[in-house]
């Protein structure tokens, strides 16, 4: 047992390297104005069979960076972009962990009500856009790329 976890220990570093540097390239691509070329390199090498929360959350991240990015008139242009049906199925995947995961979380119990509601409002526009994101997505594979996604065992949810 404690041979298998010193060999997970590098792995994870590896694979948190490979986040960073993907994480790098998406932002210099988002900067060039480059959103197809920012998704696709987003998409790289999610991290489905990794137990490690931390990379996980820091692929889904990324991922989130081009959802944020990408203005709602071009999300068709964008995702018409990618050919092969599993990447419109792997973006479902981020959808749902998008909408599963309100951003940014709620202030503590003792924070302002102005505060509260600055922040569900931007919870609001999150929402808005993963549906967005959804309904275009959805367009593409059917009802079977949704049922597809939420079935799969290998996630890119973090708990």
């Amino acid at each position: 047992v404690t041979r298998g976890f010193r060999r997970s220990l590098p792995m994870a570093a590896e694979d948190m390297a490979c986040v960073s540097a993907r994480a790098a390239e998406v932002d210099g691509l988002l900067a060039q104005k480059k959103a197809l070329d920012a998704l696709i390199k987003s998409l790289e090498q999610p991290p489905l069979s990794s137990k490690d929360q931390a990379v996980k959350k820091a692929s889904q991240e990324v991922v989130f960076k081009v959802f944020a990015a990408v203005e709602d008139k071009d999300i068709t242009a964008t995702t018409d972009g990618l050919q092969d049906i599993s990447l419109h199925e792997l973006l479902l995947k981020y959808v749902y962990a998008g909408l599963a995961s309100p951003r940014p979380p709620l202030p503590p119990g003792d924070a302002k009500q102005s505060d509260i509601d600055a922040v569900l409002q931007i919870q609001r526009k999150w929402s808005a856009t993963m549906l967005k994101w959804h309904s275009v997505i959805l367009a593409k594979t059917g009802p079977g790329g949704a049922v597809r996604a939420m079935a799969d065992r290998k996630t890119v949810l973090t708990n």
